[in-house]
């Protein structure tokens, strides 16, 4: 289970996740967050968090794959950013084996959140989801944009359990519902409902004995 929330608003956005990852029986910590473009851009994944081994450009942790991406093209708007990260992902791991997708329910999940034009403050989040197609060589990736009016999204991924996103959802209504903040109140308030969403998540695992979300909090914010 990986939680990785991102917020819009017309005061700005921000990005955060969870702070571990689970390789089996090994847990670590791992910052799920990156920032693009000197922060025009930022960004957070969960799923796979490496990938591409029988790729022609190698073996990446997704951190760095996504970094790749962001030194082939000099955006002029979020979408157009958006799409051309869902297209080359696409591409890469469609080169994949069935072996990159053996386990249930693997996939990519990425929140792309910024202002449309990138230079202005009309913020909105991109959420980009990669899924495997069982039987076939390639993957078909989908794009959902969420503007303002859905301020709070919440990705528990590999979860399986409607449980546990239900639990992180009802602590983060009340951020959700409050009147527009200030911008520093905002990032404060954001944090303090994230925590509470991914504590509430963590909690209501129902598996304990197989925890493999928590550690610290992680944010990016524009």
């Amino acid at each position: 289970m990986t939680v990785i929330i991102a917020s819009a608003s017309k005061m700005g956005c921000v990005v955060s996740s969870d702070g571990l990852v689970s390789f089996g029986s090994k847990r670590m910590e791992k910052n799920k967050t990156v920032r693009l473009y000197n922060g025009k851009i930022i960004v957070a994944f969960a799923g796979m968090m490496s990938f591409g081994t029988n790729s022609a450009l190698g073996f990446k942790e997704t951190e760095d794959w996504i970094k790749m991406i962001e030194e082939e093209i000099n955006p002029k708007t979020l979408k157009g950013f958006a799409h051309y990260l869902s297209k080359r992902l696409n591409d890469i791991v469609s080169q994949l084996n069935s072996g990159e997708w053996a386990i249930a329910n693997r996939n990519l999940v990425v929140f792309v959140a910024g202002a449309k034009k990138l230079q202005k403050r009309d913020y909105m989040i991109y959420e980009v989801n990669i899924h495997p197609d069982p039987g076939k060589t390639y993957v078909m990736p989908t794009i959902t944009p969420h503007g303002p009016d859905k301020t709070i999204m919440l990705k528990l991924v590999n979860s399986g359990d409607g449980a546990v996103q239900n639990a992180a959802l009802f602590h983060l209504e009340t951020f959700k519902n409050q009147p527009s903040l200030s911008r520093f109140r905002m990032f404060k308030e954001h944090k303090i409902a994230l925590q509470k969403g991914i504590d509430a998540g963590i909690k209501s695992n129902p598996n304990p004995l197989n925890v493999s979300c928590g550690g610290n909090l992680y944010f990016r914010y524009k």
